[in-house]
């Protein structure tokens, strides 16, 4: 995926839309400096012919000045305590606004100014299995399956919206290589699969990009449930425990990223502080 980014920006009723080819691994840091400065940064880039796809967006982010709401996503937010850090400074940078994460993607983004999801559905072809090469330092995704022998675990690095697509079929092709019986890292999302209870749930700190549709359609009389970023819900119905997110360590790694003289140093110095406890 390249880095290219989306950015639309909402005032006196009417919208824009932009575009960046190299703004997503900036798309944090133009962020923290508040509304005023990123919204100068975004319409600064050139106009957008069109929305870009799911497949080719890497970030976006939608600055509604009429209703104070910020929606955006990352890619390159794969860490759960990092983009949790992230949010959080957000919320007392961007005062007084409502700043929310976009779970479906670019999808949210259109449907919020009025645009069919479909115009950023690409239909790209699904990847692979991947199994994830231990879970100490990076597990992808942790996929549960309760069924009447128990329990069990796998641990994969295919892309989130492509595991989830696959729905209740995802279970037959699990490979056995990816199967662990403990998880030392917390992963960037999650699958539960309960077979007897014909009911599964997911979480994500990724974007869905309509994968949960296409999860819902492969079997009728499923029960699907979406849990944003709650992981707790994969650990009381699989029994699997996971470790805290370093929110200490989060918000240590941010200073260290964020420009020099932005607003947001003494809001992540706060925050920081009370993480260390």
């Amino acid at each position: 995926m390249a880095d290219r980014a989306n950015y639309v920006i909402v005032r006196d009723g009417t919208w824009s839309l932009h575009e960046s080819r190299r703004g997503a691994p900036r798309l944090e840091g133009d962020l923290l400096e508040g509304p005023e400065a990123a919204t100068r940064e975004f319409g600064g880039f050139r106009r957008g012919e069109g929305w870009l796809g799911d497949g080719l967006a890497a970030a976006a982010a939608l600055v509604d000045h009429d209703r104070r709401r910020l929606l955006y996503y990352s890619t390159e937010i794969d860490d759960y305590a990092w983009r949790a850090a992230v949010r959080e400074t957000l919320r007392r940078v961007w005062s007084g606004w409502d700043v929310r994460w976009a779970f479906d993607g670019q999808g949210d983004l259109a449907a919020y100014v009025g645009c069919d999801r479909a115009v950023v559905r690409d239909g790209s072809s699904p990847s692979p299995l991947w199994a994830s090469h231990g879970t100490a330092d990076f597990v992808g995704c942790l996929v549960t399956v309760a069924d009447t022998g128990g329990t069990r675990a796998y641990a994969l690095d295919t892309p989130f919206s492509d595991l989830l697509a696959r729905g209740v079929d995802l279970v037959g092709a699990l490979p056995e290589g990816a199967r662990v019986t403990e998880c030392l890292s917390l992963p960037e999302s999650g699958i539960h699969f309960d077979m007897a209870g014909r009911s599964a749930g997911f979480w994500t700190v990724q974007p869905v990009r309509g994968a949960d549709e296409r999860a819902r359609a492969h079997r009728p009389g499923w029960e699907w449930a979406m849990w944003n970023d709650r992981y707790g819900e994969q650990i009381v119905r699989s029994g699997l425990e996971l470790p805290e997110p370093d929110m200490a360590g989060a918000y240590e790694e941010l200073r260290r990223r964020t420009r020099a003289g932005s607003p947001a140093l003494a809001v992540i110095d706060v925050l920081g502080s009370g993480a260390r406890g």
